[in-house]
């Protein structure tokens, strides 16, 4: 079976979260060490950490786009200067909810 027989879906892979991240923004969420620095950030509005995010940027996981935390403004705010290695949180969670709306995803969608 040649390449041009298969469908396109087996042919082609979304990029990873990450490399879209790192496309954006020149930002590379592998930096994060898992540090917890950024843990001291939290809002009523957001449901996980900025650590757990990294983290499912990192395993490619969709509830990132959907999750409360990335599409909170007192986050973004407070993020500015969270990260230990000088990772750019705020670009970091704009490219996210960019994804998330050249996906069709709406903010702070379910995540169970």
């Amino acid at each position: 079976m040649t390449g041009a027989s298969q469908p396109a879906a087996t042919r082609t892979r979304a990029a990873s979260l990450r490399l879209i991240v790192l496309a954006q923004t020149g930002q590379d969420v592998n930096r994060c060490y898992s540090c917890a620095l950024c843990e001291e950030i939290t809002d009523c509005g957001g449901d996980i950490s900025l650590a757990l995010l990294a983290q499912w940027v990192l395993a490619n996981d969709d509830r990132v786009l959907t999750c409360r935390t990335v599409w909170s403004d007192e986050v973004l705010r407070q993020a500015d200067h969270a990260c230990a290695n000088q990772l750019d949180i705020p670009a970091v969670l704009r490219a996210l909810r960019a994804e998330a709306h050249r996906r069709g995803l709406n903010r702070g969608e379910s995540n169970g």
